[in-house]
């Protein structure tokens, strides 16, 4: 590793991972887990899925929020929860609220810009609150978003009108 850099190496396999600076502090894949279980003991959502990506490099769980079904036009559109860690030095701790159910990692680099997150650091344990309070706030925020959606979807229009609608 370049100075100032460390490896950021597994124990059971002794892979590396990444490099990262001394402010790094792995958060551990039982925090997320414990994260996950926040809202599964809440009655908010259910495990959907758990995954890992680059040899343990990232790992993510995926739940889906109960009684978060919501019917857009002739859709019916299921919403999911994201948290995502990595031990790779790049990857910071998030979440995001996602309208669909996460198939394919090709689309963790579009849905990341829009998660809410926090840099591997000391204090890392202590954002894990202010998270889930973002997380439930956003979720609340779900119901009125689909409302709008569905007044817009009843709307004709032309495609010169749509064009300059939505610009």
């Amino acid at each position: 590793a370049a100075t100032g850099h460390y490896f950021i190496v597994r124990d059971d396999t002794r892979t590396v991972l990444g490099t990262c600076r001394r402010k790094f502090k792995p958060i551990q894949n039982d925090l997320l887990v414990s994260l996950a279980s926040e809202f599964i003991d809440k009655g908010i959502a259910r495990l959907d899925t758990i995954g890992i990506l680059d040899g343990g490099g990232k790992v993510w769980i995926l739940l889906k929020l109960v009684d978060h079904e919501h019917i857009v036009g002739y859709d019916i559109i299921d919403c999911y929860l994201l948290l995502m860690t990595g031990h790779d030095g790049k990857t910071s701790i998030s979440a995001g609220i996602l309208p669909f159910r996460l198939s394919c990692s090709n689309m963790l680099p579009i849905i990341g810009k829009h998660m809410m997150g926090f840099r591997h650091t000391a204090s890392a344990t202590y954002n894990f609150t202010s998270l889930i309070d973002g997380i439930i706030s956003g979720i609340s925020g779900i119901d009125a978003e689909i409302r709008i959606i569905n007044k817009i979807y009843g709307v004709e229009m032309s495609v010169e009108y749509a064009v300059e609608y939505w610009k």
